[in-house]
C-alpha cells in the first residue's frame, strides 16, 4: 500500500489542490502523517 499512498500524495498536491482546494491539501497532510489511512482517505477518487 505504501507505492499507493506514495503516488496518491502525490497527486493530493496537484488534483487535490484543483478539486478540493484547502481540503485538498489537509488530506495530503494526512497521508504523509498516518500512510495507512491513505487508502480510506482517497477522496480523490
Amino acid at each position: 500500500m505504501a507505492l499507493s499512498a506514495g503516488n496518491w500524495e502525490v497527486e493530493a498536491v496537484y488534483e487535490g489542490d484543483a478539486n478540493f482546494g484547502a481540503s485538498g491539501v489537509f488530506e495530503y497532510i494526512q497521508v504523509v502523517t498516518e500512510p495507512d489511512s491513505a487508502t480510506v482517505t482517497t477522496t480523490a477518487s
